[in-house]
C-alpha cells in the first residue's frame, strides 16, 4: 500500500472493508460476506412478513 498516495490507500481500505477480505482483498465470495448478506436477507424478508400481517390486521 506504500505505492499509492493517501486517496489511494483510503479507497483500497474502503475496498477491503467493503469486501470484507482483509488479507487478500479480492476475494469476494469469503464466509463473512455470505453470513452477512444471508443475514441481510432473512432480515428483510421478516419485515417484508411483518408489514403484511400488520396491514391485514389495521383492514379488519
Amino acid at each position: 500500500m506504500s505505492r499509492f498516495d493517501p486517496c489511494g490507500q483510503l479507497v483500497i481500505s474502503l475496498w477491503m472493508l467493503h469486501t470484507m477480505d482483509y488479507q487478500s482483498r479480492d476475494n469476494i465470495t469469503n464466509w463473512l460476506l455470505r453470513a452477512f448478506s444471508i443475514f441481510g436477507l432473512a432480515t428483510v424478508m421478516s419485515g417484508f412478513t411483518l408489514f403484511f400481517l400488520t396491514q391485514k390486521k389495521k383492514r379488519r
